[in-house]
């Protein structure tokens, strides 16, 4: 396999997932200012919000996430290892 066969099915695991986490848990809210964060966000934070609104994180958070450089910098180094590790076995 290539290298760019391998990096999209990664770019969209690595969106997935860093969407879910949004959406779902506290995790990446951790170091952001609390006034940076939107209403939905901050329900997220306290725990109160609704599913619709986790919902509506979630696709901002997928639909951010493709302009976002951290996202295709992971992509490229697990893509990287992937593919190295194909390479040696």
């Amino acid at each position: 396999m290539e290298w760019v066969s391998i990096a999209w099915p990664v770019l969209l695991a690595v969106l997935t997932i860093r969407a879910f986490l949004s959406a779902f848990t506290k995790v990446l809210y951790k170091k952001r200012p609390t006034i940076s964060l939107g209403i939905a966000e901050h329900r997220i934070v306290r725990g109160d919000a609704s599913f619709n609104e986790r919902l509506q994180v979630l696709g901002a958070s997928l639909f951010s996430g493709m302009f976002s450089l951290n996202v295709y910098l992971l992509s490229a180094i697990i893509a990287s290892c992937v593919y190295g590790i194909q390479k040696y076995f």
